[in-house]
């Protein structure tokens, strides 16, 4: 991607969430009696402010092990991709995704990765004619 249009797309998307904020900077802080009397700012972002508190949440049922883990995946997926290319690398993470979610039928972590990936490709490659340089493909001859 040119580093213009990446400066461009990040300016544009700053100049939205300032403009909708604008006249709004004295409800910043976290009193609800004005949160819930600025219907500007319902309006603009969309966002119902609720009456009532928050119910507790059991911090004991929440999964931090499978977090953590694909948090690490995708750090790890983001540092491949470049060296063994999109389908492998894309599959992989999948797959091992899947295996940390707690899936065990190999056939849908299969069904799921592999072909699926291979489907995006073809999409990307045969009808929008984007081309992602991936090294296995070009390494056992499917791609040039």
């Amino acid at each position: 991607m040119n580093k213009k249009y990446l400066i461009y797309s990040f300016l544009f998307l700053a100049s939205i969430s300032l403009h909708s904020c604008a006249d709004h900077h004295e409800h910043f802080d976290s009193n609800e009696e004005y949160a819930s009397e600025c219907q500007a700012c319902e309006e603009n972002v969309g966002i119902q402010t609720s009456k009532t508190k928050p119910s507790n949440v059991d911090l004991k049922v929440l999964d931090y092990k499978k977090t953590i883990a694909l948090v690490i995946l995708m750090i790890l997926y983001g540092l491949t991709i470049l060296r063994i290319g999109y389908f492998l690398s894309t599959s992989i993470f999948l797959v091992l995704s899947y295996i940390v979610l707690g899936e065990r039928k190999w056939i849908w972590i299969f069904i799921l990765s592999f072909p699926f990936v291979a489907i995006f490709m073809y999409l990307l490659h045969g009808l929008l004619n984007i081309y992602l340089r991936d090294p296995f493909l070009q390494y056992i001859g499917v791609m040039g």
